[in-house]
């Protein structure tokens, strides 16, 4: 068991919100499910007192939350799975996930993951809550994650991602050609419904993904995207929601559309690109236990680069 100890203040902003809609906000890495079992067991109280999870909130109420996390990674097998580490020290490891690799265990995907890989890289991995792990990007979205490495380092992730202090930013190749980058702010929730989906939804959580467009090719686009929260499949809710879906996402675009005169070897090339094209290309965040901000960047892997190449030439525009 390891202790999770933290003191929120509400502020002006979040006035009348209930207490477990606000603790799932500020802690979007726990559910509410758990949430609302800390507050009835008393491990999660306002003003020093036990609450209910309807409690309405006020300006300098205080939440002091003091709840066991039982370590999740006890009944995980390790396993020797490659990892390309593209940095680490004693607090934390950032890597770099290839596409396919998910991310936990869970229904369909027993083991192979990247905590069973986690787990044998650094044994003592297995005290922590989730094996280390603070945030998660999608099986078939490829690019950095940082893992914790003690418990200090994964309570200071957590905190740090709640308080939108850590940098993410993306890539992804869409098809349509947005005339200029922006912000999207639209909550999002749990599809209404095919509950493996999300939505955007006016009763969901908030959801802010900053974007600019680096480059406009004929009928796609090359956008570099920020996060401002870490909702799950935000980019790819929010960039559909626009009428711009990622190519080769099945779930969120629908069948791949193909231009209007694209020859054979780009309809090729669309129709068989069977992972969204999104990588998370930037980390940064501030040392744990250092006063320095620390950065780490790497290119887009070469799926995504045979991809831009083609859409880029056009020859490959018959019409």
């Amino acid at each position: 068991m390891t202790q999770f100890i933290k003191d929120i203040l509400v502020d002006e902003i979040e006035d009348n919100v209930r207490v477990d809609v606000f603790v799932a906000n500020v802690l979007p890495d726990f559910s509410r499910n758990r949430i609302k079992t800390w507050i009835k067991q008393g491990k999660l109280r306002v003003n020093g007192i036990s609450s209910d999870p309807d409690l309405r909130l006020h300006p300098g109420d205080i939440i002091t939350i003091n709840a066991s996390l039982e370590h999740s990674s006890s009944n995980i097998k390790a396993q020797e799975i490659s990892l390309n580490i593209v940095a680490k020290d004693d607090d934390f490891i950032v890597i770099n996930k290839p596409v396919g690799l998910v991310v936990h265990p869970g229904a369909g995907n027993p083991d192979g993951t990247l905590q069973n890989a986690l787990l044998a890289l650094d044994k003592h991995l297995i005290n922590l809550p989730r094996s280390g792990i603070v945030h998660r990007i999608d099986k078939n979205t490829s690019g950095l994650m940082v893992i914790a490495r003690n418990i200090k380092s994964y309570q200071y992730f957590i905190e740090q991602i709640s308080n939108r202090h850590v940098t993410r930013v993306y890539n992804a190749i869409v098809t349509g050609v947005p005339i200029s980058g922006g912000q999207i702010d639209k909550a999002i929730g749990r599809h209404a419904r095919d509950r493996t989906k999300m939505q955007v939804r006016q009763d969901g959580k908030e959801a802010i993904t900053n974007f600019i467009v680096l480059n406009k090719y004929k009928f796609h686009s090359l956008l570099e995207l920020r996060l401002e929260t870490g909702r799950t499949h935000q980019i790819r809710v929010h960039l559909n929601s626009l009428g711009y879906p990622i190519m080769g996402d099945r779930v969120y675009g629908g069948k791949p559309k193909f231009p209007k005169g694209v020859s054979e070897k780009l309809r090729l090339m669309i129709e068989t690109f069977n992972r969204q094209a999104l990588h998370a290309k930037k980390l940064a965040f501030k040392h744990p236990r250092k006063d320095e901000i620390v950065s780490f960047e790497i290119d887009l892997p070469q799926d995504m680069k045979n991809l831009i190449e083609l859409i880029t030439d056009e020859d490959n525009y018959i019409a």
